[in-house]
């Protein structure tokens, strides 16, 4: 059975088949097999097989697997053994690999594909958002902030030791709406104050950081302050909450007040 040549699952790949050729009246003959089932021996394995007439439509073999501890090598062997069951398939039989656990890892299996379209089409909203309202300067240094704190996210995660799952998905997907809300002002602003004030750059971001500076730092101090208390939570899912929104909070503070303003005077622009 090629299934037992998978990486972690063991032999003997057993069930009804082993256990009808090991019994004392062996025949291999379907007549023998129905009478097999009907016996103490074989009854145990009666639901493991469906007869339609003379004919056997359908059969269940039963694998010891040894699951490892590890999240990730259990996904990797559940997509093994489907492998196994689509290289059956191609042999035209109709085969599929079932356990209890496997609708457990699904969601681990999930999330890095619901992950990678949900982070990029909210990224991709974002800049459309932003290019029908700011100028294509303003679009750019916005789209940019979004990408390096997601980034700056992830890393805190990878520090934290922090998995991927659905209380991190969700805060990488706010944080592009925190951080839009933190660099789209000041990205606008400066815009704004370099082409009404006909100034130089240092000029409209001084302008534009007295204006709205004040301004996100509150909402950013407010947001920290909102979820800091969770820190101290004895359950994982709210003290991994309240450190990615804390991450999350300085991260788009410090690219929203600090990248920004000094990507915009860096690149000198001229009017927009």
């Amino acid at each position: 059975f090629r299934v037992a040549r998978v990486q972690d699952v063991s032999l003997p790949v057993y069930g009804w088949f082993e256990a009808w050729q090991n019994s004392a009246n062996f025949s291999s003959t379907l007549t023998n097999l129905q009478a097999f089932v009907k016996t103490p021996e074989g009854q145990p394995y009666a639901e493991d097989v469906r007869f339609d007439g003379d004919r056997l439509v359908a059969t269940r073999l039963r694998i010891l697997v040894a699951f490892p501890k590890n999240a990730n090598r259990q996904i990797r062997l559940t997509r093994r053994l489907r492998r196994a069951a689509r290289r059956a398939k191609a042999h035209n039989v109709k085969f599929r690999v079932s356990a209890s656990r496997f609708a457990w890892l699904e969601r681990y299996d999930a999330i890095y594909v619901n992950t990678v379209t949900t982070l990029g089409g909210a990224v991709v909203a974002v800049i459309l958002l932003c290019s029908c309202l700011l100028t294509p300067l303003a679009t750019a240094l916005v789209a940019i902030d979004v990408l390096l704190v997601n980034i700056s996210l992830l890393g805190g995660m990878a520090i934290c030791e922090f998995r991927l799952n659905v209380v991190s998905l969700i805060n990488l997907i706010m944080s592009i709406g925190f951080s839009v809300d933190f660099g789209a002002h000041i990205a606008f602003a400066c815009s704004y104050h370099y082409t009404s004030n006909g100034g130089s750059a240092a000029d409209a971001i001084e302008a534009a950081l007295i204006e709205l500076g004040p301004s996100i730092l509150n909402g950013g101090a407010s947001t920290a302050l909102a979820v800091f208390i969770l820190a101290f939570s004895s359950y994982f899912a709210y003290f991994q909450l309240a450190i990615m929104f804390l991450i999350m909070v300085i991260s788009g503070l410090c690219h929203g007040l600090l990248f920004i303003p000094a990507a915009f005077c860096a690149l000198h622009p001229s009017k927009l």
